[in-house]
């Protein structure tokens, strides 16, 4: 299976749009020809992240207690 490019915008939008999963979207384009395994492949090299959602400063946590995890 090999998705064009309007078939990636396609999957992007919907995504980020209705927030369809993969599942979803072979349901809405039953004339496509694509599996559920790309959709889920593509959908994970996209994944969109809502700068509203991520907390400030996580990285920084994060790094820091594993830091602390590295000296113990």
């Amino acid at each position: 299976m090999v998705l064009t490019t309007e078939d990636r915008i396609l999957i992007q939008e919907m995504r980020i749009a209705k927030g369809y999963g993969a599942r979803r979207m072979l349901q809405e384009f039953l004339n496509k020809n694509w599996s559920e395994a790309g959709v889920n492949r593509l959908l994970k090299n996209i994944a969109v992240v809502d700068p509203q959602r991520e907390k400030r400063g996580q990285h920084r946590r994060e790094h820091q207690k594993s830091l602390l995890l590295l000296r113990i």
